[in-house]
């Protein structure tokens, strides 16, 4: 479609009118809002950069393309691409503001959260009807808002499964550990969720991450505790052969490591009694050094005290540290020597014991319970919160509507017109001109005769 705009511009020195020929489109445009949190400071729900083009991605358009072929029409992703546009919708007062930081010379930050989806209503010679555009606009937001709920509407979740028969076939201290290091992940899951969900409740629950984490804490720093030194008090086990056995290869190991501690507090202590030797340190005492020289030694001795104060306080430090350290693990090597000797020396099972041992049976299958018993709840305020996220995330602000827009700028092309008409001005003060002088140049070649009167 092409249309005529005419300007009817007057010079003061000669009138004419000037007559620009540019044309027109019709295109189709809606506005969508997106509402998630991170928006606000350009990025994506998982702290990802935002981007306006991942609206129009081209899995999305190859999927609108694929609608529109059900609808008895040929249109490529690519010929999409072609005609459609996305841009920010920047408020009035915003953009106030940016014109004020320009003039001071101020940066202004602003992260749109409303865009205009446009499209060409023509494409490739193809006139696309009031319906097509609304099915393309429409089904663009469509298809976005799914993509958008795949990829953030499900949320992470927390494995809190064990193995069949996990409580029969582990011996007591490995149950004891594994629950220790399960609940220890589960607590920096909850952790990573308050972190981004906050003081969030469940609607119809009205449990939180924060409620969950406090039960599981209980559990963490006093069920599992209590039962684990209930457990090494009884001395518990299902195969004390085993047990001896584990034992056993702890002292060797911790035997190794004492002996390599205390190597280390041997060797700090050979050079810490190197750097008490004084005659490591004395001044030079040579008649035959000059003054400039004699200040150089003097300093040199200031510096190797120093050094020998600070050597001297770290290997003491190494030293104290290795011995320490030695003597801790001796103190482990008895208690598990004293295990040893106490599976060793125990008998059978009476019947207290027997009772004690179903007791602690029973407390290690209630743990368990409620551990899986947190991670469903967890589970389930966490969908809860992920669709909370993306139940407004992608709104059509403003509904699809046709205007008409040119394709060249209107100030341009009237700038243009000026240029031309001034310079059609000047053309004809020239032409004018011309023919002035040349009027006069023929009366001055042939001279002016009166005509004679007859006498009557």
């Amino acid at each position: 479609m092409v249309e005529y705009y005419v300007d009817n511009s007057v010079n003061r020195t000669g009138g004419f009118i000037t007559i620009v020929k540019y044309p027109s489109r019709h295109i189709a445009e809606c506005s969508v809002a997106l509402n998630f949190p991170g928006i606000e400071k350009h990025k994506n729900p998982d702290g990802t950069l935002f981007e306006k083009e991942q609206m129009i991605t081209p899995a999305i358009l190859m999927k609108v393309s694929d609608s529109i072929r059900n609808n008895q029409q040929v249109f490529s992703e690519q010929a999409l691409r072609e005609i459609i546009d996305i841009k920010p919708i920047i408020p009035f007062d915003i953009k106030r503001k940016i014109k004020e930081s320009e003039l001071k010379k101020e940066a202004f930050v602003f992260f749109p959260n409303q865009f205009n989806l446009t499209i060409a209503m023509d494409i490739n010679g193809h006139i696309l009807s009031v319906k097509e555009t609304h099915h393309i606009l429409q089904s663009i937001i469509k298809e976005y808002r799914k993509d958008f709920e795949k990829r953030y509407g499900g949320g992470a979740l927390f494995v809190a499964k064990f193995p069949d028969k996990f409580l029969i076939n582990s011996d007591y201290p490995v149950i004891i550990q594994i629950f220790k290091s399960r609940v220890n992940a589960f607590i920096s899951f909850l952790d990573f969720r308050i972190k981004k969900s906050g003081f969030f409740k469940s609607k119809y629950t009205y449990d939180s991450f924060i409620d969950i984490k406090k039960e599981l804490e209980i559990i963490y720093k006093i069920t599992i505790p209590t039962l684990e030194a209930n457990i090494e008090i009884l001395q518990l086990t299902k195969n004390k052969n085993n047990a001896i056995n584990l034992y056993t290869h702890k002292i060797k190991l911790l035997n190794s490591e004492r002996k390599k501690k205390e190597k280390e507090a041997q060797v700090a202590y050979d050079l810490l009694k190197y750097m008490r030797q004084p005659e490591k340190y004395q001044k030079s005492n040579n008649d035959h050094i000059t003054s400039e020289e004699t200040n150089l030694t003097i300093d040199s001795a200031f510096i190797n005290n120093l050094i020998k104060q600070d050597s001297t306080s770290f290997l003491l430090k190494a030293v104290l540290k290795s011995e320490t350290q030695a003597r801790t693990i001796e103190v482990d090597i008895e208690c598990f020597e004293k295990e040893i000797a106490l599976l060793k020396g125990k008998k059978n099972r009476g019947a207290h014991e027997k009772e004690k041992t179903d007791y602690v049976k029973k407390d290690l299958i209630d743990i368990k319970n409620n551990i899986v018993a947190l991670a469903e709840r967890a589970n389930n305020l966490n969908i809860e919160f992920s669709k909370n996220i993306i139940s407004n995330a992608v709104q059509l602000y403003k509904d699809v509507e046709i205007r008409k827009v040119r394709d060249v700028n209107i100030k341009k092309n009237a700038v243009i017109a000026c240029v031309v008409s001034l310079f059609l001005s000047i053309m004809l003060a020239f032409f004018i001109e011309y023919i002035k002088n040349n009027i006069k140049a023929a009366r001055a070649e042939k001279p002016y005769e009166p005509k004679k009167l007859s006498r009557s």
